[in-house]
Formats: structure tokens, C-alpha cells, sequence
């Protein structure tokens, strides 16, 4: 509970407190608006949406972009499964269930090295290895690969039999099909058998999803893909149910024997429509690069991308191949972007590569490395005269981002979530007690200690129901330390 008390992340579930009543321990832990990736998946297969590419994009580069933080915290999380992941409307993608997570390097292998989803243990894990952040990101890779295959990757009549098919498994024959080479050498990698032919970090997974990958959703097109699976008011759906798992099911988890929700023919009905809706959409994505030819030799070892050297070809009997080769479609060409003519160029080059940049929240300055401004996003840029260098996103109350140009030049938009600048306070302390909240979210009831905030000027309500005090302090939050803040509770009524 204090590991995961101490984490602050856009892709991790936040624990705002923990304790002990009486007997029972508990854990106070953010809410999340939606449904876990493994019902979100299976609600997809059964109702026949397809998973876009800026969707799929969206969902896997949050499930890396949260494994990145943990494992600068030196924490491996060792049961990363679809089940862990949170998903919302709004675009949310957040991990979660830090149960068995440990720091890197503690040295518990043993009865807990088979921790976790057996469909999702690397394979050292199942030969008694201690868990690494390498065992973590091969369990992302075979998240992705599901997502975009629509079933699991590794199927057997029970556990035993699903570890034996990942100890005989070799990622560099995964058959792909219809995937862009580049982007199939990514997934190859992600989940090579061997630690070492994997990505060596989080990072280089990302900025290769950034190079070789589609083009993230909008916030607009996450919605209507989100409102195409869950069209019905929340309280009346039921959505698949994860631990009625039996491992030999084809999708990711169990069918539910009945329809979903209350009105399933509601549900059906809006996703026949998003599917037409999206139909074009889906089949304009394709890489950006010219494709080398198949029997195009080798890449050189500093991309770490393995080539294929013979097109995979997929089961005659596979359901899924269709599907991802619809997903990944090269007989169309996309459309190139009108050029904007307010939008800011570099002076005295040439117009080469329009890209639309994007941040969440927008309104953050782009920059040069220098410091010269190129304008504030939402934006177009022409980002053909940055090859090799950086674009600095900046604004107030949250972390700069540095941005390899190249990174933005892999598609026709870049999206970035900005991180808020966080700061730490010593102890917050209500005289004689109070439970605090922050707008509306209960960090706990006093004293609280090392409360990490968002920086700025923060609202922040203390509640004391016995004393009838109901009010408001205005605190400004620094990032990095803070000193403690002691309220006295006098007077009834709000102040």
C-alpha cells in the first residue's frame, strides 16, 4: 500500500490513502469511469467494432507510458494482464493492482514468480526467474498483440498447458498479417522469447510505437468508439465478466452466455452504425515510409527491429486474419492535410511535412530547443526541416516534454498527454480533526501526511459533520516540497 501510495501518474490508478479499522485494512483509490480492457476487448468481439488503429495505439501507449514511470521508480509491476488495465470514455488508461508489484532487484522469486495471468508471464518467469521490467513490457506486447488479432495469444485447456505453449513459443514467426513490416517487427520484438531481444526499456518501445505506429485517436474519435461499445446508460449495462475466465475461450475473456446489458439490441444497433461509420477511416492508415520489399536484407542492430524475411501467412482457419488485415489496409492512400495558412513555418525552409500537433490539456507553447517559439497547440507545423532535432512542449503547471522531431513526423497528427507538476506536503492537520477534500475527492480524514497535489493554487475543504464545520482553505502548491498546513476547525457553518 505505501509503494502504491507513492506513485502519481496519468496511466496509473492513484491510492490517495490506506489504513486499518478494526479488524479490516483499506485502501482509498481513485475512481475510474469505464470498464477494464478485457471487457472493453470482448465487448468489441462480440459486438464486431473493430479496434481502429488510433484506438489501439491510444490503449497501448498508455499501458507503456504507465510501465515507463514505474520502472524509473525501479518497480516492476509483474501481473500487468488486460484485466489491470482501466479504460474510459474520456480516453482514459490507467493500470492498476499493484498487489504483487515489488522494487526491481528484491530478489523474491520462488512460489510467486508464477504471480499473475498465466497467458501474460514471460517465459524466464515460468523457468523461476525474478521478474524484471523486460517480464513487464513482454506482458504488453501480448496485450497489443491481442488487441489488434481480437484473442489470445496463448490458448490452452488450463494453466499448465498455456505456460508450455509460451515456453515453446518464438515471437519472430508470429504471423502478422496485413500489419506494416515496420510495425510487425515492433510487436515481434515486444514479445521476443529471450529478455535481450526485447526493447531494452520502455521508451524505445514508445518511440517506436511513435515512428512505425497509426496515429493516436482524438478525443473526438475516442468518444464515438467508446459510445459505439457502451451506448446504454451506466446502470444499465453489464459488461463481460473477467472472472468467469475459462483460458480456452478464443477472446480475451469469457462470452457471456446472454446479450449485454439491458438493451442489447440497443447496443448492437449503435455499433452496426459506428462500423459503417468508421469504415473508410479504418482503411486510410498505412506507414508513412515507403515498404521495403520482403526479402529486403536485415536492419542494422541500433533500430533493434527485427526484419521478416518470408511474408507470414495466417491459418486458412483463422477468424482473425481478415479482420487485421481490413485493420491495416495499404490499397488506399491518405489524404494529405490542406495546408493552414496561419500556420507558423521556420523561417527559410521549405514546406515538407505537415504535422498536426496536439496536447491534453491544449493551449501548450512549442518550442525549439533554443527556446524560439513555433506557436501553441492545437497546431499544424512543418517539421521537415527538424530531422534530428527536438520540439519542447511547455505549459504552466505541468512537466516540459521534449519531443524528437522524427517522433512527430511518424503520422499526420501527434497527440501528448501533459503531466501536472506535482508537490508534496509535509502533513495536512485539522484542529481537532477533519475529513479534507480536494474539489470533489476525498484525500482522507487527518492528519494526512506527504499529500502529493497538483502544483498551483489549490482548494482544498475540510469537513467535520460533529462540530458542523463545513469550510474552504486557498493553498498554493510548489512543486517539490511543501510545508505543513494546520486548519483549525471553529465556528459552525462554512467559512
Amino acid at each position: 500500500a505505501r509503494l502504491a501510495a507513492s506513485l502519481s501518474h496519468p496511466n496509473l490508478v492513484q491510492v490517495f490513502d490506506f489504513g486499518r479499522e478494526g479488524d479490516a485494512h483499506f485502501l482509498a483509490m481513485e475512481y475510474v469511469e469505464g470498464w477494464n480492457l478485457a471487457q472493453a476487448a470482448e465487448q468489441a468481439r462480440q459486438l464486431h467494432v473493430p479496434i481502429s488503429p488510433g484506438v489501439w495505439r491510444h490503449w497501448v501507449e498508455g499501458i507503456v507510458s504507465g510501465l515507463a514511470y514505474l520502472h524509473e521508480k525501479g518497480i516492476v509491476h509483474r501481473d500487468v494482464s488486460p484485466s489491470n488495465v482501466l479504460v474510459a470514455r474520456n480516453g482514459t488508461v490507467k493500470i492498476t493492482d499493484f498487489g504483487i508489484s515489488r522494487t526491481a532487484g528484491d530478489g523474491q522469486a520462488g512460489e510467486e514468480t508464477r504471480a499473475g495471468k498465466s497467458g501474460y508471464l514471460a517465459p524466464e518467469r515460468i523457468r523461476g526467474e525474478e521478474a524484471t521490467a523486460s517480464s513487464d513490457l513482454f506482458a504488453a506486447g501480448v496485450i497489443s498483440v491481442e488487441l489488434l488479432l481480437g484473442r489470445r495469444l496463448f490458448e490452452g485447456d488450463g494453466p499448465d498447458e498455456t505456460l508450455e505453449r509460451i515456453r515453446r513459443f518464438d515471437g519472430r514467426t508470429l504471423p502478422l498479417p496485413g500489419v506494416p513490416t515496420e510495425l510487425a517487427g515492433v510487436l515481434r520484438k515486444s514479445v521476443a522469447a529471450l529478455p535481450a531481444d526485447r526493447y531494452p526499456g520502455a521508451d524505445r518501445f514508445l518511440l517506436d510505437l511513435a515512428r512505425f505506429g497509426p496515429p493516436p485517436a482524438s478525443g473526438p474519435a475516442m468518444t464515438d468508439f467508446w459510445d459505439a461499445l457502451f451506448p446504454v446508460p451506466r446502470e444499465e449495462e453489464t459488461a463481460p465478466d473477467p472472472g468467469a475466465v475459462r483460458e480456452s475461450r478464443p477472446g480475451m475473456v469469457k462470452e457471456p452466455g446472454g446479450r449485454y446489458g439491458a438493451r442489447g439490441r440497443t447496443v448492437r444497433a449503435g455499433a452496426v452504425v459506428f462500423v459503417a461509420a468508421i469504415a473508410g477511416s479504418v482503411l486510410l492508415w498505412k506507414e508513412v515510409r515507403q515498404r521495403p520489399p520482403i526479402d529486403a536484407a536485415p536492419t542494422s542492430a541500433a533500430t533493434g527491429i527485427p526484419v521478416v524475411t518470408a511474408p507470414p501467412v495466417a491459418p486458412a482457419s483463422s477468424p482473425t486474419a481478415p479482420a487485421a488485415r481490413k485493420l491495416f489496409s495499404r490499397e488506399s492512400t491518405p489524404p494529405v492535410p490542406p495546408r493552414n495558412p496561419d500556420s507558423p513555418v521556420i523561417p527559410g525552409k521549405p514546406v515538407g511535412r505537415l504535422v498536426r500537433v496536439e496536447t491534453d490539456p491544449p493551449g501548450a507553447s512549442v518550442l525549439l530547443e533554443s527556446g524560439a517559439s513555433i506557436g501553441k497547440t492545437p497546431m499544424e507545423m512543418d517539421v521537415a526541416s527538424l530531422s534530428g532535432r527536438k520540439v519542447v512542449l511547455s505549459k504552466d503547471g505541468y512537466e516540459r516534454q521534449s519531443v524528437p522531431a522524427d517522433a512527430l513526423a511518424a503520422g499526420p497528427s501527434f497527440r501528448a498527454e501533459l503531466l501536472p507538476l506535482i508537490g508534496t506536503v509535509e502533513a495536512i492537520q485539522a484542529l481537532p480533526w477533519a475529513k479534507v477534500y480536494l474539489g470533489n475527492r476525498l484525500l482522507g480524514e487527518t492528519p494526512l501526511t506527504s499529500v502529493r497535489l497538483p502544483a498551483g493554487e489549490q482548494r482544498l475543504r475540510f469537513v467535520n459533520e460533529p462540530l458542523g464545520v463545513d469550510q474552504v482553505k486557498i493553498v498554493v502548491v510548489r512543486p517539490g516540497d511543501n510545508p505543513k498546513i494546520i486548519v483549525p476547525m471553529t465556528g459552525p457553518g462554512r467559512r
